[in-house]
């Protein structure tokens, strides 16, 4: 039952969330079929706690129910039921940590009923809990907007038929939260279409010079989307960027938006230093510092295996091989996943690769790829052990794993097509290289005109530096 569906949605709760997830299906409110219990007993106790072992639908059948003969049409219906029930859960919980939604079904519930003094009690309460929080949210906003109509629809349903309701600061406020929520998507839409290459480029600047009109009355959450879309749009914007940085890092947000928010910090940098403004690596290294002080990476599963794999290369581009080595060591274990054993092997292969102990390095990568399924870490160690096969010369291992990693990028679902281009251009670019002779400057030459008014990838600076140092030897 390892590869049902059922498995595989709760294999990604952690096991806090499975635990209370065991009290909802055992709670009778929510819950009217037993059996459904007893098959998340079942399944935590013969396959959530083990890594490999499986059991088969009549192995299950029997746990479930003994003695009885097994009906696979039963066991499906009630593996489905129980998959629904994980969905609702899924949206209590949700609803359970929204307050200002609760707020605004008791009280539209109230006005349904015609509960007419409970629900002025209630509003009274609901808005005086406003005092002192933090309603920067574009969720919060709106509901809060729902919860002024409620009251204003009450209101005049009283014999009076008059409001006390301020209309014009709910459009007001309407109209904050649609800004915010604008300018979110703008952020969204112009940093997928950097990314996919998908979507139409936007005239947004009578919108930004609205939203720069308004700025210091936004909350801060929309103040850093606005520097942070400056800033992607134009990346010489450097001062959009330090600014977005500052309220960033005195930013108090719940954990995946401060997450979210880093991971574009940390884009920005990318894409500065593929532009050939290498200070941002320091700048990178810096922000990874500080989102390790402030805990949020482990906010966020635990620790990041894409934040971890960064970590470790831009620590040793930086020659940082001592704080390297004591973070792989600290956080290795601590990832999410089957990723521990890779992460470790590629870390450790990273950090001697830029050390320059190549052989030390080879045995560390190589490890890596006996593991075929895993991309996210197979990619990086052929294209460092490609690496390495320049630097010490073996251009026999160089062409066989230029050969084989040409077909797996070729062959692999997995990859996007922009991915795959930049990595063919790579190894295109990389066996041309090696193939020059030693004093061909015309081939030379040709070759770096061809790498520079190309592709722009991650390993392209490289490739530059290793043409540049034939051309000046």
């Amino acid at each position: 039952m390892r590869d049902s569906k059922l498995f595989q949605l709760l294999k990604i709760l952690p096991e806090a969330e499975r635990k209370e997830f065991a009290l909802f299906v055992a709670s009778p409110y929510f819950n009217r079929i037993s059996r459904l219990e007893k098959l998340l007993e079942v399944l935590e106790e013969n396959l959530l706690r083990y890594k490999l072992r499986n059991i088969s639908e009549e192995e299950a059948y029997a746990l479930i129910l003994p003695g009885q003969p097994f009906d696979q049409n039963r066991l499906r219906k009630d593996a489905t039921a129980l998959v629904r029930l994980y969905m609702r859960f899924l949206a209590e919980r949700r609803f359970q940590n929204n307050e200002y939604l609760q707020s605004q079904y008791t009280l539209q519930s109230l006005y349904d009923f015609g509960a007419d003094q409970l629900l002025a009690n209630y509003h009274q309460q609901v808005m005086a809990a406003q005092e002192g929080r933090d309603l920067s949210s574009v969720e919060v906003q709106e509901t809060l907007v729902q919860i002024g109509i409620i009251r204003y629809a009450h209101d005049l349903r009283q014999p009076i038929r008059d409001s006390d309701v301020n209309l014009d600061a709910l459009i007001a406020q309407q109209e904050r939260a649609s800004l915010m929520h604008k300018m979110e998507l703008c952020y969204m839409q112009l940093n997928h279409r950097l990314v996919t290459k998908k979507g139409q480029i936007r005239d947004d600047q009578a919108f930004l010079d609205e939203v720069q009109g308004q700025l210091s009355q936004l909350p801060s959450r929309t103040q850093m989307m606005y520097h942070l879309y400056r800033c992607t749009l134009n990346p010489a914007l450097e001062d959009d960027y330090a600014q977005f940085k500052s309220l960033l890092a005195n930013s108090n947000l719940e954990p995946q938006a401060q997450e979210d928010f880093y991971t574009a910090a940390l884009n920005y940098c990318a894409r500065r230093v593929n532009e050939g403004h290498v200070h941002f690596n320091r700048t990178t290294f810096e922000i990874y510092q500080e989102m390790l002080d402030k805990k949020v990476l482990e906010n966020v599963s635990a620790m990041l295996s894409s934040h971890f794999k960064n970590i470790v290369v831009i620590a040793s581009r930086l020659k940082e091989f001592a704080w390297a080595r004591q973070f792989v060591e600290q956080y290795a274990p601590c990832l999410a996943g089957d990723f521990n054993k890779n992460a470790y092997h590629f870390a450790l292969g990273t950090i001697a690769y830029s050390e320059k102990r190549f052989a030390e390095a080879e045995s560390f990568l190589y490890r890596v790829l006996e593991d075929y399924e895993d991309i996210f870490y197979g990619i990086d160690a052929r294209v460092a052990l490609l690496r390495i096969h320049y630097e010490t010369q073996n251009l026999i291992g160089l062409d066989s794993l230029t050969d084989s990693f040409r077909m797996y990028v070729k062959r692999n679902t997995q990859l996007n097509g922009q991915r795959k281009a930049n990595l063919q251009a790579f190894i295109r670019h990389l066996k041309q290289l090696a193939r020059i002779p030693q004093h061909d400057h015309s081939a030379l030459k040709s070759l770096q005109g061809n790498v520079l008014n190309g592709r722009k990838y991650a390993n392209m600076q490289w490739l530059l530096d290793k043409i540049d140092q034939r051309l000046k030897g």
